[in-house]
């Protein structure tokens, strides 16, 4: 098995270097199972020649374009220089962007001096929100705070809440997973189509990501679909009610989220006949 490798030069590494993984919550929700994508379309299948419609249209967008499911993943530095290497057991990177974010948040302190950001702040701005409690419980004047990296800090151990806006830098990659052939996944656990990990490697030491993957079960993993259409049309997107003077043809595909397995006509008595 092949992979891409991608290596970053940057300037010398410092003992105190960290890098952090991240990936990117999948957006596309059709593969949290029929029932659910029904219910978050407002549909009701009404009839069973309606829910096989529905469910081929469903099903179409598991194996939407060619089948790849592709992630998303944010590489977080403690600085900008820092040299590393990136690289995946499976699948194809892209090459490296540089994206910019806002963050703002609350974040509670409890009993703390200092607090950590999950990433190295380019600019950033924290306030106290509400009171500010001493260790034995007393009101105090909101504690002036300094940064040093991604850590806050300030004078005393205190409680309270703090409302934080940050920038940060990051880079940014794709991975895309094409489907392995059918004799190298389990059908019936159609996630290990797609298994992959990625790797990052600095300072001597090593960051691991294992690519998070939807939701595959359900009738996304497998099963029959259907469409109907009455023998005088020649539009495959019909609505399946058709002429019942007409013979109908039912469209038989199989298919599981790596694709279609195999499909075939086949006549059948045309619905209300």
């Amino acid at each position: 098995m092949t992979y891409h490798k991608l290596r970053i030069n940057f300037a010398m590494a410092r003992s105190d270097d960290w890098l952090k993984i991240e990936q990117v919550e999948p957006e596309d929700k059709s593969f949290g199972g029929f029932g659910e994508w029904l219910a978050s379309m407002g549909r009701v299948a009404g009839s069973i020649e309606n829910a096989f419609r529905l469910l081929d249209r469903y099903q179409s967008l598991c194996t939407e374009g060619d089948g790849c499911f592709i992630a998303e993943l944010k590489v977080h530095k403690s600085r900008p220089d820092l040299s590393y290497s990136f690289f995946q057991s499976y699948g194809e990177l892209s090459g490296r962007a540089v994206h910019t974010e806002e963050h703002t948040k609350s974040i509670t302190v409890q009993m703390a001096e200092e607090i950590s950001l999950e990433h190295m702040p380019t600019e950033f701005h924290a306030v106290w929100e509400g009171v500010v409690l001493n260790d034995t419980g007393q009101h105090v004047n909101p504690p002036q705070i300094f940064r040093t990296g991604n850590v806050l800090r300030w004078a005393g151990v205190v409680a309270g809440v703090l409302r934080v806006n940050w920038k940060e830098t990051h880079d940014f990659y794709t991975l895309t997973l094409p489907p392995r052939p059918g004799e190298e996944y389990d059908p019936n656990n159609p996630e290990t189509a797609y298994q992959s990990t990625v790797y990052a490697t600095f300072a001597g030491n090593i960051e691991i990501h294992e690519v998070d993957l939807p939701d595959m079960s359900g009738n996304c993993a497998g099963g029959v679909s259907y469409r109907i259409n009455s023998g005088d049309d020649e539009d495959d997107g019909d609505d399946g009610g058709g002429d019942s003077s007409e013979d109908c043809v039912r469209h038989v595909v199989i298919k599981d989220c790596t694709g279609v397995i195999d499909e075939w006509d086949e006549p059948m008595t045309c619905p209300g006949a």
